[in-house]
Formats: structure tokens, C-alpha cells, sequence
């Protein structure tokens, strides 16, 4: 896990971008991200999507944000988590949704 002083240095860096900190955002949360979105799935079928999709799609979420500076309190690793969870939380629930929709129409 990187020291304060490295948190704070990608931080600042994500706003351009860096392939560098978008590797350390990567390396700290995608795999925990995963995890939360299998839970939070819970028994939803996966054909469309699983947990790794919603957590990818999190992830793009949060650098495209984060470049557009949408996240005015992005000081630490605690704050980033939380963004990171709330997308997540999110794309779940537009995914039950999207799965429980019933279908109308064509026949």
C-alpha cells in the first residue's frame, strides 16, 4: 500500500490522466471492487454481466470523472473508496433493474 505522500502524489496525478496513477488506483481497489459488486449481485444472473464487468466499468467511470474533476474531495484513499463504491453501488442497481425490467412488446 503506497505511504501518504505517494496517495497524495497520484491524486493530483489522475486529473492528467497519468498511466501512473491510473495503475496505482488500479492495483489498489480493482480486485476489492470486484468483491463488492459479487455481494452486492448477490444470487442476479451473471449472463449479461458479472461482477468483473460492473467493476470495470466503475473503475473507467472513476478515471473519466476524475479527469473531468467531478470529485471535489478526492484527498486520500478513504475518499476514493467511497466514489469508488457509490459508482459501483450504482451500475448494481441499473443492473437488477435492467434484468428484473419486465420486456414488453415483440410478440
Amino acid at each position: 500500500m503506497p505511504d501518504t505522500a505517494d496517495v497524495t502524489r497520484w491524486l493530483q496525478e489522475l486529473s492528467q490522466h497519468s498511466s501512473r496513477a491510473i495503475d496505482v488506483v488500479w492495483q489498489e481497489y480493482f480486485e476489492k471492487l470486484v468483491r463488492f459488486a459479487s455481494r452486492r449481485l448477490g444470487n442476479s444472473s451473471r449472463r449479461d454481466a458479472d461482477e468483473e464487468d460492473i467493476a470495470l466499468s466503475a473503475m473507467m467511470s472513476f478515471y473519466k470523472g476524475a479527469k473531468a474533476g467531478r470529485f471535489p474531495k478526492l484527498d486520500d484513499r478513504e475518499d476514493v473508496w467511497k466514489i469508488l463504491l457509490t459508482i459501483t453501488v450504482r451500475k448494481v442497481q441499473k443492473r437488477i433493474r435492467h434484468q428484473t425490467t419486465q420486456k414488453r412488446g415483440g410478440g
